[in-house]
């Protein structure tokens, strides 16, 4: 978004001392990301993240701005509003045209204004420099205008010709499918259901809050015009343009939220200008109003101790509020904290972190929170389910078996022809085929079996997720199709390769023999189809499974990695064939603490080398925590670690 630092200096006057490289170094520091662009007069350019409605506007920033500036006075400026001028209370309200909205949550709020004797001209050069400025378009005083007054404050505006619009009512609605509608980009859109559009007694005239129709546009001709500014429902805006592939400024602002309080001020500053001589001197015959119902942020328990202890630094409960009250917050202190009703601008105040984050912005995210480093970790690592699992997989293959993988979603008939229960359904699939959570890894497996009967026999299983109505949890299923021999020996013959009694493990598992119905309806080409599923927990007593795949409960120390890059050394050297490459690889690695890893990447053993001797290779990386360590220092680095390895292994380094 592109900022003008010279509007933004005309919402406070402390505003206008700063440099534009002081502003964007100040926007930076809150969160806005900012850069000068390059011309004579400057512009910022400032990253908006999605979150900040509020920050898509002159205004908005314009408030950041001078609550840090404020941040650490004992009275803090005034937070800034746009009070209405007036005139808006002083126009009489319009029998016609009537504003009906249905259903109510399509736009809380719509306002507008009908004007007559409005010239269509060119805007005063000073709009039209700014507007060019900001990277738009002058086209006319009145779009001109609104296009502005949205840069600026935040609030889109429309202007429709009042002479194109027909009947005595416009109708905010949802859209039928397949209703057609010509966009003031000259495009015929056909529209898919539930889209919030505006038509009056001919047909439609707008997609509500995002682009205006042709059929209603401002045109030399125009002599009236409906200016209307209203706030319409951000689900269904982002909806809509995501449906359309269609993303207009105005658009992207009602998405992401627009402060209901600031639609009669901005048609205010509308009247203002457009009655002036320099738009035209227009006339305002009087307004049009309908609400649904008010925005009421929800109010924000606070224990200011959670806030210390997020942040890491000690910030009086006190300034939090200071804070947050310069922001535009309501805060009311209890006797356990405080309660904070955001203002009506910042839709993304909703947790008690979200305002701990408002108080870290005005301390100083890049200057002032205290960087520290993390604390070694002497905890112990548990053996690892998913270690484990892949011992017991090297298992099933020693036995003949073949490991598959199967989707974790399952069809409607899957659940039906198993006698499956439905433990859930995806809302939004992207096969619809495919929607239910798999309770079972059967389905999978007869899919599999059916699409390789061409093969005899088939031995094939697969260790994985399966759900409940209120859990996940992991099994292991067997298929057993063809001439795979008799159920009772399998069992017998993974219950002595994993380390079970036979009879034990008979009674842990699930076995079901598929029936013709069943083997036809997945198209099964096999005469005999045995299923077998266990939870893994279960085989939890397996005393068979290799040691290596189990992880030691050793404690291994957090070393935090240096951020400057680190130099690698190989070194090769012979040592005795019954030295443990393990070994070496440890005792380098404990050598010096400027040794970041250490990799083992070669052994080779020969006569060749001498009667005995074998061969090592490994990378070595140098790095130092606070700096890039030298050429000079990593070869003296180096040679003392060749002379160390020399002398503990009786090496000879190569």
């Amino acid at each position: 978004m592109r900022v003008l630092p010279q509007i933004l200096s005309t919402f406070a006057p402390i505003l206008q001392k700063p440099s534009p490289e002081a502003v964007a170094e100040h926007l930076t520091s809150l969160g806005f990301e900012t850069e000068i662009l390059p011309g004579e007069t400057p512009v910022l350019d400032v990253s908006i993240t999605p979150n900040r409605a509020d920050g898509m506007s002159h205004l908005g920033l314009a408030r950041d701005l001078l609550a840090q500036h404020h941040r650490n006075r004992q009275h803090p400026a005034k937070v800034l509003t746009l009070p209405p001028e007036g005139l808006w209370e002083r126009l009489p309200d319009l029998s016609s045209p009537t504003i009906v909205i249905k259903p109510a949550s399509l736009a809380p709020q719509y306002h507008a204004i009908l004007f007559d004797h409005v010239t269509i001209q060119s805007s005063p050069a000073w709009l039209q420099e700014e507007l060019t400025l900001l990277g738009i378009r002058p086209i006319n005083n009145v779009v001109d205008l609104t296009n502005y007054l949205m840069e600026v404050y935040g609030q889109p505006l429309h202007a429709f010709d009042a002479d194109a619009l027909l009947g005595d009512t416009l109708t905010v609605r949802a859209a039928r499918a397949g209703e057609r509608l010509e966009t003031l980009d000259g495009t015929e859109r056909t529209l898919p259901a539930g889209i919030a559009v505006i038509e009056d007694r001919a047909g439609l005239v707008d997609l509500a809050g995002i682009l205006g129709g042709a059929n209603s546009q401002v045109r030399s001709s125009t002599t009236r015009i409906l200016l209307q500014a209203a706030i319409f429902d951000r689900t269904r805006i982002r909806q809509a343009t995501n449906t359309l592939n269609l993303r207009t400024p105005a658009a992207t602002r009602y998405e992401r939220g627009v402060d209901p309080a600031l639609s009669i001020p901005v048609l205010d500053w509308a009247t203002k200008l457009l009655t002036a001589k320099e738009f035209g001197k227009a006339k305002a015959r009087g307004r049009i109003a309908a609400a649904t119902f008010e925005h009421l942020p929800d109010p924000i328990r606070v224990d200011p101790e959670r806030v210390k202890s997020l942040l890491g630094m000690n910030v009086a409960a006190s300034t939090q509020v200071q804070y947050l009250r310069s922001l535009g917050a309501e805060v009311d202190v209890t006797n356990t904290g405080y309660t904070v009703r955001p203002p009506s601008w910042r839709f993304d105040l909703e947790i008690w972190q979200d305002v701990a984050e408002e108080v870290a912005r005005l301390i100083g995210l890049d200057d002032e929170l205290p960087a520290k480093r993390l604390a070694p970790w002497t905890g112990a690592l548990e053996p690892s389910e998913f270690e484990w699992a892949e011992g017991l997989k090297d298992r099933l293959v020693d036995l003949g078996l073949s490991e598959v993988q199967t989707y974790s979603f399952v069809s409607k008939q899957d659940l039906a022809q198993l006698a499956l229960p439905s433990v859930g359904e995806l809302a939004n699939p992207l096969n619809p085929h495919l929607r239910f959570l798999r309770p079972s890894l059967a389905p999978g497996l007869a899919a599999v079996v059916a699409s390789n009967s061409m093969f005899d026999p088939i031995q094939i299983f697969e260790i994985g997720h399966v759900f409940t109505q209120k859990s996940e949890s992991v099994n292991l299923a067997i298929a057993l199709a063809g001439n795979a021999g008799p159920t009772a020996d399998w069992l017998v013959r993974l219950a002595d390769a994993i380390g079970m009694d036979s009879g034990a493990l008979k009674q842990l598992v699930t076995l079901q023999e598929l029936d013709v119905a069943v083997r036809q309806s997945y198209k099964i080409r096999k005469s005999r189809v045995t299923l077998i599923e266990v939870p893994l927990a279960a085989l939890a007593q397996a005393r068979r499974i290799p040691a290596n795949y189990r992880i030691p409960s050793v404690v291994q120390p957090y070393r935090a990695l240096s951020k400057y890059p680190p130099v690698s050394r190989d070194i090769a050297c012979l040592v005795d064939r019954e030295v443990s490459p393990q070994d070496v690889l440890a005792f380098l690695g404990s050598l010096d603490p400027r040794i970041e890893l250490v990799e083992w990447f070669d052994e080779f053993s020969s006569d060749a080398l001498g009667e005995g001797k074998k061969s090592l290779g490994y990378h070595l990386f140098y790095s130092h925590p606070d700096r890039t360590l030298t050429d000079l220092e990593i070869t003296e680095l180096h040679g003392q670690v060749e002379d160390s390895l020399a002398a503990a292994f009786a090496a000879q380094i190569r």
